[in-house]
């Protein structure tokens, strides 16, 4: 087997992970996360939270989302893939994948080259051109039909009545964007301030495949950050501002060059600093759990979501090429403002300003005897939801000084005129500065990237002690352990609750079971033998290296808390 194979095989057999109901044949696109796994990606999390949510509120949002949310965010219109189909038996194939392994088939030029880069981007018509251009069949040779657009959302309806039309969410953001609100009330109506969600979002993928790299259901980590759009800063740019890191960058055209975030920042190869810091926390986050193979990639201009107008991926270079792991996008004031207008309600943020500013407003004349007659006790409703809309969405919709509203399904006919008016308050709809962590690829990546071969049949895991499931196994030499090594391995685990010990049992030889321990990713086993009974000392092994210390019982807290936190080194006199 190669090493790929090898990790693969060791993946499932040591339950990191494994297909979801696999003993009915699996679902394409699902898998379950063992014990290590799951440990594994709660260690990955923990970090993100130490480095990221300190100064963050936690949202949690449901999964299931409604129409109108998805509708005003874009996704009902936009969160889609285009598709081609085998015009003979219906075998779907993603357009940009399946075209990109055609093309590649073919003699390499330079116009090739680009076509390839371009595929994510193009519309239906430029598809059907390669298409034909290329004379591309199926894979069985038939012809392929028109491109068609496939919206990846899974959708489900709430109680028995079709019409009330709900999805599985895509992102965590949306719950994030419509609690604006009352979060901006909680942090006593000031502006910056953060919220985070960590937790399961779904895509109805075409084609799912490289394990947890493509997958229809996954865990994210989504921060948004909320700020005024004058005031695009954070406060902690400066302690990330020295990270030398190497940026692919340019819009139309990219160029990879190594510098300091502070010269992309002067350079305005990163717009702002809020978003520099965030790039520099994602940095920050990447190195800390294991990860050293990474680039901060910018989109390209015709690869940029409908919402964003800066966006930056964290790319990890894998077997699989270079794979978006993080995203750390400026969507400017695009989500709170669609919510304003799809929902008619106030989500702006104020500020008191010190000199009043005159200026021009649209102010409905609300013909209250008439419409009173006709609404009665609900005409304070209308008046509160007609006072909600937003200056620009009137200017839009307004035609020949009236403009049509909706009210419980009723259309009315609305007149506004224009009023000079003295304000005295700035009202902001915030820009958001969005970092997002798919954690299941940085989970396969962080693995893929620490994976070592040491012989034909041993693996190991380099996993460091932050982020390993188990930092330490406590093993006897002996498997018919006398009852005063069962007491020294108790007090142990005692003395030791501090760090994450393994609960699995190990079976073999004491080399085969550091073998296990190896593959798994411990990075320390505690050895407890005979003479431990009369010298009360114990054998340290440190897996990367094979070597053995032998040290007292007695302070062996402190000499975990010292080799968890890298100080091998200080101990090598007590190497055996």
């Amino acid at each position: 087997m190669n090493k790929t194979e090898r990790r693969e095989t060791m993946l499932r057999k040591r339950f990191f992970i494994a297909s979801s109901f696999s003993i009915y044949g699996g679902v394409s696109g699902l898998y379950d996360l063992g014990p290590l796994g799951t440990s594994l990606k709660n260690q990955i999390l923990r970090v993100f939270r130490d480095i990221f949510c300190k100064d963050l509120f936690e949202i949690e949002s449901t999964i299931l989302t409604p129409y109108q949310v998805l509708k005003a965010s874009g996704h009902i219109d936009k969160f889609c893939d285009i598709l081609l189909f085998d015009s003979v038996n219906g075998e779907c194939y993603r357009a940009d994948h399946y075209l990109k392994e055609e093309l590649e088939k073919l003699d390499k030029n330079e116009e090739i080259d680009k076509m390839i880069e371009k595929l994510e981007c193009m519309s239906l018509e430029e598809i059907d051109k390669v298409v034909e251009d290329y004379k591309i069949l199926s894979k069985e040779k038939n012809n392929l039909s028109k491109a068609q657009r496939f919206n990846l959302m899974f959708e489900t309806f709430v109680g028995p009545k079709k019409k009330n039309l709900i999805f599985l969410r895509p992102e965590t953001a949306q719950g994030q964007f419509v609690n604006f609100k009352k979060v901006y009330e909680l942090n006593s109506e000031k502006l910056p301030f953060g919220t985070f969600s960590i937790g399961k979002a779904f895509r109805n993928e075409i084609s799912p495949k490289n394990g947890l790299l493509r997958v229809r259901e996954f865990e994210q980590a989504e921060i948004e950050y909320f700020l005024d759009e004058d005031k695009k800063e954070h406060k902690g740019y400066d302690s990330v501002k020295e990270t030398e890191l190497t940026f692919l960058y340019g819009k139309e055209k990219q160029v990879e060059e190594k510098m300091k975030i502070s010269v992309a920042l002067e350079r305005k190869i990163i717009d702002n600093s809020a978003l520099a810091f965030f790039i520099g926390k994602a940095a920050e986050f990447f190195t800390r759990i294991g990860i050293k193979n990474f680039r901060m990639r910018q989109h390209m201009q015709d690869e940029m979501a409908h919402y964003a107008c800066d966006c930056w991926d964290v790319e990890v270079f894998t077997s699989y090429g270079w794979i978006e792991c993080a995203g750390i996008a400026d969507r400017s004031t695009y989500d709170v403002k669609k919510h304003i207008e799809h929902s008619k309600n106030d989500l702006y943020a104020r500020e008191q300003l010190k000199e009043p500013i005159e200026i021009e407003e649209f102010v409905p004349v609300i013909e209250k005897n008439i419409l009173g007659k006709k609404l009665k006790n609900k005409l304070k409703d209308f008046i509160a939801e007609i006072e909600l809309l937003s200056q620009d969405y009137i200017k839009n919709n307004l035609k020949d000084d009236h403009l049509l509203f909706n009210f419980e399904g009723e259309e009315y006919k609305v007149k506004f005129i224009l009023e000079k008016k003295k304000k005295y308050v700035r009202e902001i709809i915030p820009n958001v500065i969005e970092p997002s962590f798919g954690i299941g690829r940085i989970l396969y990546s962080l693995i893929e990237e620490v994976f070592e071969c040491r012989d034909e049949e041993k693996n190991v895991l380099n996993l460091n002690p932050e982020v390993a499931p188990y930092q330490l196994a406590i093993l006897s030499v002996i498997n018919n352990m006398p009852p005063e090594i069962k007491d020294i391995i108790e007090n142990l685990e005692k003395d030791l609750s501090f760090v994450r010990i393994s609960n699995i049992m190990l079976k073999g030889t004491i080399g085969k079971k550091y073998s296990i321990a190896d593959e798994i990713g411990i990075p320390f086993c505690i050895t407890v033998d005979e003479e431990s009974i009369s010298d009360k000392q114990i054998t340290i092994r440190e897996r990367n290296s094979t070597q053995q210390i032998r040290v007292e019982i007695e302070g062996i807290e402190k000499t975990m808390k010292d080799l968890i936190d890298g100080k091998w080194n200080e101990y090598k006199n007590y190497l055996v």
